[in-house]
């Protein structure tokens, strides 16, 4: 098993968090194609994403909490 640190343990969750919104927008403009496979692919992704957040620290303190949900909805 791979140690990953804060930082790429961090990056790494966005990268998945993307691809899991983009395979959820393909989804929904063709629900009918290949729906099996792309459930099967979130299922996946969810579990290593649970994984991965699992190890990283928690940032407890508000203000930096609050920081990091003003980027992120940039």
């Amino acid at each position: 098993m791979i140690k990953l640190s804060n930082y790429d343990g961090r990056f790494v969750v966005r990268l998945l968090e993307l691809r899991r919104a983009a395979i959820l927008e393909m989804t929904q403009q063709l629900p009918e194609q290949s729906g099996k496979e792309r459930a099967a692919e979130l299922k996946r992704l969810d579990a290593v994403l649970t994984q991965i957040k699992a190890e990283l620290p928690q940032i407890t303190d508000p203000e930096i909490v609050e920081a990091v949900k003003l980027l992120r909805s940039l």
